[in-house]
């Protein structure tokens, strides 16, 4: 893993005195904590970068010690072009509320977007030089994140903790990313964060350097504060049984309307239990998009009838087996196709699932082929090997204008007479469920 001169400093100090128990959060009830950001990632094509502002609000403490947080993020994106001109992004603000122990343990996580509290606070570790490691696992993500003491810091008191992070992407696409995190233990407060990230492949291969900084600390009104978090917990369950709504209309035709319906009153009687103006206006936006997206419902459903209860175009494609391979082939079989490439990482993140379901299916009557649409084979072969896939791979440039790809992945599911009965787009953590529905369904003669 390669380290920057400047965290190289950070971490020449290894084999100092550390702690020889891991220090602890110290959070005074009714303090605001100002975080600022920055990062870039300059390519040979130029650059893009963001900019944030994060607030941390310790709303109270509850009965058990821990203290409940809301933490707020406002974010700017931007991109330098070749020539030097910068465009920024619209801003964006983001939401979290979560319960936080003094062992940096985060609970009760629910979010407006993908606003994580480990990026504020890391899990503080006992001892030096790495004697010592804790890990963090995300269930949804699948992302792992390794803490170690990384000696002692400035100014006296404070200590360093170093993350490195581990996703189920970082094979593909050569990645490694650590942060070192400043822990003043006297504060009981992370004070400075400096990260790095390094991709090896594609076309926005470089380094993506960020540094993250306490600013001040300032007084909160609680009550107030109190009263947000208990709508904004409102809002967060309202937008998550509208999103599951949606997602149920957008594969149910006969209960569309009334499943629409349904997520407007949800929505409706949410914004009926908030004062605050932001999250009125959260609600308003959500709702607000809807015809939009009815619309889209609309365009998704004409073409998946265009698609679906139609025989699926043949084809005749060489395999990454060496072998050839043809759609006749597997006559008889309930057959699912995944189109892919390798710079599309939600294709990566659903691929252990098509593993799974090519496994778990391997002594009846099922097929998952993958057709891979990568202009360079030895994208696909790299990709086939790391993940080690066990189902057939085809390069199948082409083939997604025949089969009418609209975005990827894009999962086919053909009956045994290699009739298109189901399409599944996209990546959602439950695909491989989606997946096994769907060809039960096809055994089943149904």
């Amino acid at each position: 893993m390669r380290t920057t001169p400047r965290l190289l400093v950070v971490l020449a100090v290894l084999s100092a005195v550390g702690h020889a128990t891991a220090p602890r959060y110290n959070l005074a009830v009714g303090s605001r904590l100002h975080y600022s950001s920055s990062s870039e990632s300059k390519y040979a094509h130029g650059a893009r970068g963001q900019l944030r502002a994060t607030e941390v609000w310790v709303v109270g403490q509850n009965p058990d010690q821990t203290w409940r947080l809301v933490l707020k993020r406002s974010s700017t994106s931007y991109r330098v072009d070749s020539a030097g001109k910068r465009t920024d992004g619209e801003p964006q603000i983001e939401w979290t509320r979560c319960d936080l122990a003094a062992d940096g343990k985060a609970t009760g996580v629910s979010s407006t977007g993908s606003l994580d509290p480990s990026t504020i606070f890391a899990l503080p570790v006992a001892g030096s030089g790495g004697d010592t490691l804790r890990e963090r696992f995300d269930a949804k993500t699948g992302e792992r994140t390794y803490y170690r003491a990384a000696g002692p810091g400035e100014p006296s008191g404070a200590m360093m903790i170093r993350a490195d992070y581990v996703t189920p992407l970082d094979s593909v696409y050569l990645i490694s990313s650590y942060a070192v995190f400043h822990f003043d233990t006297k504060r009981g407060l992370v004070t400075r964060k400096e990260a790095e990230t390094e991709q090896r492949w594609g076309p926005f291969g470089g380094t993506t350097a960020s540094v993250t900084t306490l600013n001040s600390v300032t007084r909160l009104d609680t009550a107030r504060a109190g009263n947000f978090d208990r709508e904004l917990a409102v809002f967060i369950a309202a937008d998550s049984a509208y999103a599951a709504l949606l997602d149920r209309a957008g594969e149910d035709l006969a209960k569309r309307k009334a499943l629409l319906d349904s997520a407007r009153a949800v929505m409706a009687s949410g914004r009926a239990q908030v004062t605050d103006s932001a999250l009125e206006a959260m609600f308003d936006d959500e709702v607000g998009s809807l015809k939009e997206i009815a619309l889209r419902m609309d365009r998704d459903a004409s073409w998946r009838d265009s698609l679906v209860g139609h025989p699926a175009p043949a084809w005749s494609l060489a395999g990454l087996d060496g072998k050839r391979h043809s759609l006749k082939d597997y006559n008889g079989k309930v057959v699912v196709l995944d189109f892919w490439y390798r710079g599309c990482p939600w294709c990566i993140r659903a691929m252990p699932a098509l593993n799974a379901v090519a496994q778990e299916y391997r002594d009846r009557p099922v097929a998952v082929v993958g057709m891979n649409i990568d202009r360079d084979t030895v994208d696909a072969r790299f990709v086939a090997d790391k993940l080690r896939l066990g189902y057939a791979n085809v390069l199948a440039r082409g083939q997604g204008k025949k089969y009418r790809v609209q975005g990827f992945p894009t999962v086919y599911v053909l009956d045994r007479r290699g009739i298109i009965r189901d399409i599944h787009v996209g990546y959602s953590p439950d695909v491989g469920s989606k997946l096994r529905a769907s060809v039960d369904r096809l055994l089943a003669g149904k």
